[in-house]
């Protein structure tokens, strides 16, 4: 019975989450002009040419952004009621909450993106949607809880997790896909100066800490700010500007990610090693 009483809150927070991340999607795949929203024959794309299969997982992406947004500002609410009630209110971990939630949000997405609309999508794209949703259900869930404690604290961490966006979204010019569009010389510099900025970031955010007191975030999270800003928050920022006012359209993968698995690997080891460097460079007693 215990156990049943503290899974129970981890429950509801995940069917939140999951209803906020499924909704849209079954919009978009079930009942929206998919020629808008997927832009078919934009540029002569069919519905199974690289970039349209890229738009159908970033849906994911996107639908997992809105639901970052709508859950820290509920967490938020929560928090603050409780506080000037004199009392502390936390959401669940947001361990537990992606545990509960990860097979209902799963499995929902394979059944939409194969069961709705037309065309439907092919079992190897559709669990690529699904793992696209799974990862953005754990973005967010993340800042729940520091949005309901210290919602300070967590505007700090998306200043300082801000640092990692442009290596995040501009090493990728190195790709032979970008280098072709941009050239060498404009793709080298770009990616080359993605890091410095980081860097230049992550230093002016380090004396505003320091001047203002604020503890140093973990090298962890620092670097789930940068990942959810990068892939949640700007994607979703995309589809919301594409066309103020509507129709709105997804995003193609090829403005967030490159087309090689292993350079977005490599890319992402890169940034984590960075998150590491720049914590370890904060020496000092607000180090935390």
């Amino acid at each position: 019975m215990a156990a049943y009483r503290a899974w129970r809150p981890a429950a509801v927070h995940a069917a939140l989450l999951a209803a906020l991340i499924l909704a849209p999607l079954t919009i978009w795949f079930g009942r929206a002009n998919r020629y808008i929203v997927f832009l078919y024959e934009h540029m002569g794309a069919a519905p199974f040419d690289p970039a349209t299969t890229g738009r159908y997982w970033m849906a994911s992406l996107v639908a997992s952004g809105g639901a970052a947004v709508v859950y820290a500002a509920y967490c938020w609410l929560r928090g603050r009621c409780a506080a000037h009630g004199g009392a502390a209110w936390a959401p669940p971990a947001w361990e537990c909450v992606w545990l509960i939630g990860a097979l209902p949000v799963g499995g929902g997405v394979v059944a939409i993106t194969m069961g709705l609309g037309a065309p439907t999508l092919p079992l190897p794209l559709a669990l690529a949607c699904a793992a696209a949703a799974l990862a953005g259900l754990a973005g967010a869930a993340a800042p729940g809880a520091l949005a309901a404690r210290d919602p300070a604290g967590l505007a700090w961490l998306a200043a300082d997790g801000a640092a990692l966006v442009a290596p995040l979204l501009l090493l990728r010019a190195v790709a032979p896909e970008m280098r072709l569009l941009l050239g060498d010389a404009l793709a080298l510099a770009a990616a080359g100066l993605s890091l410095l900025a980081a860097l230049g970031w992550a230093a002016i955010m380090t004396l505003l800490r320091r001047w203002r007191g604020r503890a140093m975030p973990s090298a962890a999270s620092l670097y789930a700010g940068g990942l959810i800003q990068a892939y949640l928050l700007l994607p979703l920022a995309h589809y919301l500007l594409s066309d103020p006012g509507g129709p709105y359209y997804v995003t193609s993968a090829d403005n967030f990610f490159p087309a090689s698995p292993l350079l977005q690997a490599a890319i992402l080891l890169m940034v984590w090693g960075m998150a590491q460097g720049v914590t370890r460079g904060r020496a000092g007693p607000l180090r935390g």
